[in-house]
């Protein structure tokens, strides 16, 4: 390792990368790491199963800032609800989506995806909630 490149290693999906990261000193001598964080979206909590005519709601943890959108998949295809318009996760990394089940929905497991950027990363998580 050269002085002043030293070297991070992060998992990512299972693989090992390493990254190098350049540190520039301040005028008192402290190291400012130039390095982004890497992008995670993490589920906090997703209300399943649901009744028709109640709320599902999803949380999720990922970095400061980042904006993150919600995609929810029915029979009848990709939501386009206003509910599922992009969002941006609080000063913690905290976003969430509450959307009504309409009283006729069809029982049954639907799939979801909700997809954060930061800078030029960006990750998706998928779930599935049930309707009874």
């Amino acid at each position: 390792m050269r002085p002043g490149i030293p070297l991070r290693r992060l998992a990512v999906a299972g693989c090992m990368l390493v990254v190098a990261a350049t540190v520039a000193c301040g005028p008192e001598g402290s190291a400012a790491p130039s390095a982004v964080p890497p992008l995670v979206v993490t589920p906090v909590s997703l209300s399943s199963p649901v009744s028709r005519g109640s709320h599902v709601t999803i949380s999720v943890q990922t970095v400061p800032n980042a904006k993150c959108v919600l995609g929810v998949r029915y029979h009848s295809g990709l939501s386009k609800a206003r509910w599922s318009g992009p969002k941006t996760a609080d000063q913690r990394g905290h976003v969430s989506w509450s959307w009504p089940v309409g009283a006729a929905m069809t029982p049954g497991t639907w799939a979801l995806a909700v997809t954060c950027a930061a800078g030029e990363q960006q990750r998706t998580l998928r779930a599935s909630f049930v309707v009874r």
